[in-house]
């Protein structure tokens, strides 16, 4: 969807948790957050991907995503299989949205 971003985050044992939270959760890229939550990774994500589409459109600080995100624990295979499908099947719904501009 042009309108928002899915992923997929996947923290592997990389060392002995802290406060039932591994120190290192890896993206995708290879970059590392030492921080210990979800919300510091999304956070830092927002941040940097963020600067780099102010940097591109010459229109620094502005706001670029919402506020906040929504998140899932992803169980079992199943569960990861049907959430793959979904991202992948989305922006074929994007004619029929809400928000695309062309349907408001």
């Amino acid at each position: 969807m042009p309108n928002h971003v899915y992923g997929i985050i996947v923290i592997n044992n990389m060392g002995t948790p802290r406060r039932g939270v591994l120190q290192y959760a890896p993206t995708g890229n290879g970059l590392r957050s030492p921080s210990q939550t979800i919300g510091s990774i999304i956070r830092g994500f927002k941040s940097s991907v963020s600067k780099q589409i102010n940097l591109i459109r010459e229109i620094p600080g502005l706001p670029v995503w919402q506020r906040n995100y929504h998140d899932h624990i992803i169980r079992n295979e199943r569960e990861l299989n049907e959430i793959r499908e979904y991202i992948r099947n989305n922006p074929l719904q994007w004619d029929r949205d809400d928000e695309n501009p062309k349907n408001v």
